[in-house]
């Protein structure tokens, strides 16, 4: 009969006393290693290096000594039925590994159900604890583009976009609102899934076989900040990385609304942007009306970086009106030289004379009024002539009206979209040229 080789069944947990504490809290391990025989465990040793997310303080062993430079506990003799403990004091660091592992590293005696110092997660020898400060701020951690199919043999855009917070977990429920670039220019937004992930899609389509497409995010709005300069790629961020230097004028969209007894007031919906192209809030905008109505105004931006401005006078039927910024106060310095083109006040102060004025860039506007009911007003701009199909759409993708389908040449154009004989609900509204293709939303109210 062959001779019964000693045995000793060393097991090992960990603990910790706050696992969830704050930056520079203190917090104690404790590493508890157990013999349940049937022999004495002679020669053993155990392994608990602190990670990089903690500053040591302390030790405090029951049995042998501890090296807190690299991690070894030399335990010694556990007797059968016996157990050592070991308890480690360490501060939080703002950043790191929090997830502190610990594990039998020798034994004399062999082991019924585990093998010393083999780091198998599932053996009973060794065992974790995390103690992680809560998340501060959320980033971008990925984007991947691509594309889908659309009817007719086109192509629509797509982006998968991560979001995880500071401590690396996904970002849930949070939205993500950004720019689609490259062969399909549009915003568009979603909320994050349970994996930190949201797939946009572009409502416009390319014809391209080859097509190019880039997304960046201008927004991450949910229970923790964004930080655009955790961004695993500064590019992710539509602005950028770093800290914005000086704001400019981004967009000028002119309109009218109702004053009461038949009479109307133009309208000018200004945008103010900083150099990271983020909207700049709290901004005093001034600038001069022209055409049907004129006037010099003011107006200061909300959080979207945009402010209504209206003309101090009244006239009776349609208002037909352009504005031009003269200045531009707030935190950051205003920049006229980064305003998008026609935008500044200069000589060019008449309708007339900005009607001539050639844009330098395609552009698509928002519709004004939007929320709208009956009509509303879609404006436009080509710097060379172009065949131009302006489309309107249900959500559905059904065309409801066609606006412009004919050559038109260089310049300012708007057009008035009649909707009396539809249903309340949202639309979409799409131009299309050779050069050029973008898509805007607009709701109906009745």
């Amino acid at each position: 009969c062959g001779v019964a080789q000693p045995m000793a069944d060393l097991s090992l947990t960990k603990t910790v006393d706050n696992s969830t504490p704050n930056v520079g809290d203190p917090v104690t391990f404790t590493v508890t290693l157990n013999n349940a025989g049937p022999d004495d465990a002679t020669g053993v040793a155990a392994g608990d290096p602190l990670p990089s997310g903690f500053t040591y303080v302390s030790d405090t062993p029951s049995q042998g000594t501890y090296n807190s430079g690299t991690g070894a506990w030399d335990v010694g003799a556990v007797a059968n039925g016996g157990n050592a403990t070991l308890a480690i004091t360490a501060t939080v660091n703002a950043s790191g590994d929090y997830d502190n592992v610990a594990q039998v590293t020798a034994s004399d005696l062999g082991d019924p159900d585990s093998t010393p110092n083999n780091n198998v997660p599932t053996e009973d020898d060794q065992d974790n604890a995390t103690a992680a400060p809560p998340a501060t701020d959320v980033h971008v951690e990925n984007i991947v583009t691509g594309t889908e199919n659309a009817p007719r043999g086109r192509k629509s855009g797509t982006a998968t976009v991560t979001v995880f917070d500071d401590r690396g977990s996904p970002a849930v429920g949070y939205t993500v609102t950004g720019l689609f670039s490259g062969s399909i220019s549009e915003s568009a937004s979603g909320i994050t899934e349970p994996d930190g992930t949201v797939t946009l899609v572009t409502t416009g389509t390319t014809k391209s076989k080859n097509p190019t497409i880039d997304f960046c995010v201008s927004t991450i709005a949910g229970g923790l900040p964004y930080d655009k300069n955790d961004n695993v790629n500064p590019d992710y961020d539509c602005g950028g990385s770093g800290n914005p230097s000086s704001m400019h004028v981004e967009s000028i969209a002119t309109g009218q609304q109702g004053a009461g007894g038949g009479q109307k007031r133009g309208t000018a919906t200004v945008t103010i942007f900083n150099d990271l192209e983020s909207a700049v809030a709290g901004a005093t905008v001034t600038g001069t009306f022209s055409g049907d109505l004129g006037g010099t105004a003011t107006g200061t931006t909300g959080s979207d970086g945009t402010v209504v401005i209206l003309t101090p006078g009244t006239k009776k039927g349609k208002v037909n009106v352009d504005f031009c910024v003269s200045d531009v106060v707030g935190t950051l310095p205003y920049n006229a030289g980064d305003n998008t083109p026609g935008t500044t006040c200069t000589a060019l102060t008449k309708r007339g004379d900005l009607a001539q004025a050639v844009p330098e860039t395609f552009a698509l506007e928002q519709n004004y009024p939007n929320p709208f009911n009956p009509s509303t007003e879609i404006g436009f701009q080509l710097p060379e002539a172009e065949y131009v199909r302006l489309m309107v759409y249900d959500v559905m993708g059904r065309e409801v009206a066609r606006l412009v389908d004919r050559p038109l040449e260089a310049g300012v154009h708007r057009v008035t979209f009649e909707a009396s004989a539809l249903p309340s609900g949202t639309y979409v509204y799409r131009i299309t040229t050779d050069s050029f293709v973008d898509t805007r939303r607009m709701v109906l109210v009745k």
